[in-house]
């Protein structure tokens, strides 16, 4: 069902109402529930609170009892008590029928009374008698303003009731009371006397046991009618009310007074909070929980509301990038409203997509057989090409094969021609002629030296220059016969490798160089050292390498007249012919310390050869 007022509404307006009444839909709902729930909870914790308390006042109410029977005993453990029986009856011996009864108040204690400060006033806040073995009160202590009962005046009916206990809960003339027997003996006579305390349970019984109470929280004594017969505030809760009418106002937690010792009367121990309190407590925290549920409840519509503009905002940049894209891509003449709806707009325009689509679709399918041919083309033209990679890699393996034979075999070839030079030179009985033949077949060993190094490496263009010298200046000094321990060789170059095309003619140099240091510079046995450098310099032309190639010792050197461009030897002939012409360098001389030859010279590129 299309609605057209609804899609003139933006997206903004729509979700920011609908959000709004979600809020206040959701909070109403959450607020009824988390009010009846919290004042279940706050009415169920009180009662197990009030629970708690009236366990805690009981026992305090029945330790209070004990204490007041404990108290009342300690007085004839006093000796100042029985002192005063035996003055006393010293005095009362004459005439026993005619002995006045004496009365004290709390202003006038007996002399046999315990100082306050031993019974903390506990036995002070009671009535007192002192009865005589005949049944007959001798002397009266009344420490409330309470008048004592007409029963405890006349203890007779009372005596034999209490006759096996010497602590009793029992009512006298209609209220009551806690009954402390105590029977005694004086000195003198050994007659017996009975020491009687009565202390009513009252509102300051319960108070003076309770100790403290907070004004909120009350405590009652109730008989078996359900009626309060006591209680911590009887201003508030005076005697006679009915637990019923006490419900209707009160939480109360009742508790069965059990007492362990003698007792006529049935009294129920009862603690009450008003439900005023808690339902002021209650109040209040649920109108906290109201607050917060307010605030947090403003807080989410406020940030709901900000991400809602965020989103529409990309939603409607979305919109219109779609909608360009629509015009630019599929049709200029598609024309739709964009003041209205964002959702409503997308949806239109994903439509007219959707029919723009299958129609590119139809036109590709047509198109596809065509693209299917192409692609098996190209699936064979790339076949082809692997097989043709496959052909020059085979073929390329097979001339590196190919290269190191033929490095191999002019190796060998150089050998076989060292080989019969050696074999000449020993025809030869002229030793100037010998010694040119051994010259010759050293420089064909520097050249062979260099294709073994060629076969023996990974890479068939360029040699290690380091190792090669090394292995050439070994040779050498074997084949004139040079020891170490005389003449100390040193080669410095480090990381230089060379094309075969640089590294033959260097080594021509090096073999005629070092073989002149050998025969020359060192005559007689003399001790020196040679020294043979090659390091890689920066040319003008970034694309270049300039090497400088040393070669000297510090023997005798040559003559400072002597000219090496105007050399007869043919081996000095070949050093200058080689640095000049083919490596295309230049020589220098230096004659400070023996004799050094600087050569410095380009990596020589390659030539075709024709």
């Amino acid at each position: 069902m299309k609605f057209p007022l609804m899609n003139r509404l933006s997206l903004t307006v729509k979700m920011a109402v609908t959000m709004l009444l979600v809020v206040v839909a959701v909070f109403s709902i959450v607020t009824w529930i988390e009010i009846s729930s919290l004042r279940e909870f706050f009415i169920n914790y009180h009662k197990s609170q009030l629970e708690y308390d009236a366990q805690e006042e009981l026992l305090r109410f029945v330790q209070h009892i004990r204490a007041r029977k404990n108290a009342a005993k300690s007085i004839i453990l006093q000796h100042n008590f029985y002192t005063y029986l035996d003055t006393f009856e010293k005095n009362t011996k004459t005439d026993r029928e005619n002995v006045k009864v004496i009365k004290y108040d709390i202003h006038s204690q007996p002399p046999w009374f315990p100082p306050k400060s031993l019974t903390r006033e506990s036995l002070h806040s009671s009535y007192a008698l002192l009865i005589d073995t005949s049944g007959n009160v001798r002397e009266i202590y009344q420490g409330i303003k309470k008048p004592l009962p007409e029963s405890l005046l006349h203890p007779d009916e009372l005596l034999p009731r209490l006759k096996n206990t010497d602590n009793i809960l029992t009512y006298v003339d209609g209220d009551p009371y806690q009954l402390i027997i105590i029977n005694f003996s004086n000195s003198i006579s050994k007659s017996q006397g009975i020491l009687l305390f009565a202390f009513p349970l009252d509102s300051k019984f319960i108070r003076t046991s309770q100790g403290a109470i907070h004004g909120n929280h009350f405590v009652a004594l109730m008989n078996t009618d359900n009626n309060v017969i006591a209680s911590s505030n009887p201003d508030i809760i005076p005697n006679g009310l009915t637990f019923k009418s006490l419900g209707e106002k009160y939480l109360i937690t009742q508790k069965a007074f059990f007492y362990y010792g003698e007792s006529e009367i049935d009294l129920k121990f009862v603690s009450l909070v008003p439900k005023s309190n808690i339902n002021l407590i209650t109040d209040k925290m649920l109108s906290e929980e109201f607050e917060h549920g307010i605030i947090y409840g403003s807080t989410f519509i406020i940030s709901s509301t900000l991400v809602i503009f965020v989103i529409s905002g990309r939603i409607r940049k979305l919109t219109r990038e779609v909608v360009d894209f629509l015009k630019t891509g599929f049709s200029s003449e598609y024309a739709v409203n964009q003041s209205g709806d964002e959702m409503h707009t997308l949806e239109s325009s994903f439509h007219h997509m959707k029919k723009s689509i299958i129609a590119y679709q139809k036109d590709i399918k047509d198109n596809s057989q065509e693209k299917e041919k192409i692609n098996l083309a190209l699936e064979q033209e790339i076949i082809d090409r692997k097989q043709n990679e496959e052909k020059v890699k085979t073929s390329l393996h097979e001339k590196e094969i190919l290269l190191k034979e033929i490095h191999h075999r002019v190796k060998n070839n150089m050998q076989v021609i060292s080989s019969l030079l050696n074999l000449q030179s020993r025809n030869i009985e002229d030793s100037k002629y010998a010694e040119l033949f051994n010259e010759s077949k050293n420089r064909i060993n520097s050249m062979a030296l260099v294709h073994h190094k060629l076969y023996q490496s990974n890479d068939l263009a360029n040699i290690d220059f380091g190792d090669y010298i090394q292995s050439l200046s070994e040779n050498l000094f074997m084949f004139y016969g040079m020891s170490p321990q005389l003449v100390t060789l040193k080669v410095d170059v480090k990381n230089i490798i060379l094309s075969i095309d640089t590294a033959i003619p260097c080594g021509l140099i090096i073999n005629e160089l070092v073989s002149n240091s050998l025969k020359y510079a060192f005559p007689e046995e003399g001790k020196g050292e040679l020294l043979i450098s090659l390091k890689q310099n920066k040319a003008d032309n970034e694309n270049d390498t300039m090497y400088e190639l040393s070669v000297g010792d510090n023997g005798i050197g040559i003559p400072e007249d002597f000219d090496i461009s105007k050399a007869d030897t043919l081996g000095l002939q070949l050093v200058v012919n080689l640095t000049e012409h083919q490596l295309q360098g230049k020589l220098e001389v230096d004659r400070a310390n023996g004799t050094c030859f600087h050569i410095h010279f380009k990596e020589l590129s390659y030539k075709k050869r024709i």
